[in-house]
């Protein structure tokens, strides 16, 4: 099964109509993007690298950035 990263900028903000329907055909991880401190976003890159799409959520849109 693929995975999906899916970030949310701001503290749990995450679309969850939107979410259910990539259940589907995903794995999806629910990810926070993290605030200041270098180490937690390097982690976070380690863990979008072993994705498959990312999905980023700015407030009010879907950004989507493809992994390779």
């Amino acid at each position: 099964m693929k995975k999906v990263a899916v970030v949310s900028a701001y503290q749990k903000t995450f679309i969850e109509q939107d979410i259910k329907a990539l259940k589907d055909e995903f794995e999806v991880l629910k990810l926070q993007l993290p605030k200041k401190n270098l180490r937690n976003i390097l982690q976070l890159l380690r863990i979008i690298q072993q994705t498959d799409l990312v999905l980023i959520w700015f407030a009010d849109f879907w950004a989507m950035l493809a992994v390779f």
